[in-house]
């Protein structure tokens, strides 16, 4: 079995808070139906005017900015800071990055978020990717899954994923990809629901 794997980059800082109450949610709404595409480029929305600390402008500028979507980034009024970058669904983002800054912060606030241009919110069975994870799905060739081959790909909200091929079966595929894809998944981030990870529907060139 070959398999190709990554997960998400997230970020915090600031004095340490009690854990957080409560859950925040996703938006992913399962089984997966559609994979809706966008156009690799990603635009910059503002969601606050909140002036952020030195330290909190400097991680914006180096870490967070040039990043493309779904990425998100939360401040606290106490100067603390929470990212998350290139998720696979925009509120996955907006949910890691308040949780990063929750964990080490209060009022925590959504700043700033990366989105695709002409984004819109998924309906229900619509999942979203982040560019590299969709040009993985548009052509799973081109990373060595031969076409007509058992192959998957499984992919969480969060960012993680996984593509395999070379297995017996399809059934076999799945599995495979989809414990694959969990070994890179958040899972100790308090507050936010947990994001599991699933097999990508319409994989191109797969029987």
């Amino acid at each position: 079995m070959l398999t190709l794997i990554a997960g998400l980059v997230l970020g915090a800082a600031a004095p340490a808070l009690p854990d957080l109450p409560g859950h925040l949610e996703i938006d992913f709404q399962l089984p997966a139906e559609r994979v809706i595409l966008y156009p690799p480029s990603g635009e910059l929305r503002m969601l606050s005017g909140l002036r952020l600390s030195p330290e909190a402008q400097q991680a914006f500028d180096t870490e967070f900015r040039p990043t493309t979507y779904f990425s998100a980034f939360a401040t606290s009024k106490s100067g603390g800071w929470g990212y998350a970058t290139t998720t696979n669904s925009a509120e996955a983002a907006r949910a890691i990055a308040m949780g990063e800054c929750r964990s080490s912060n209060d009022d925590c606030i959504l700043v700033a978020e990366i989105v695709p241009r002409g984004y819109r919110e998924p309906g229900p069975g619509d999942i979203t990717m982040t560019p590299e994870v969709a040009e993985l799905y548009r052509n799973p060739a081109a990373a060595g899954a031969p076409d007509g081959a058992a192959r998957a790909m499984a992919i969480s909200a969060d960012g993680a994923y996984a593509l395999v091929w070379g297995l017996p079966d399809q059934a076999a595929a799945d599995g495979a990809a989809i414990s694959d894809c969990g070994q890179h998944l958040n899972h100790d981030l308090p507050g936010v629901e947990p994001m599991p990870c699933f097999v990508v529907p319409g994989l191109p060139g797969t029987n």
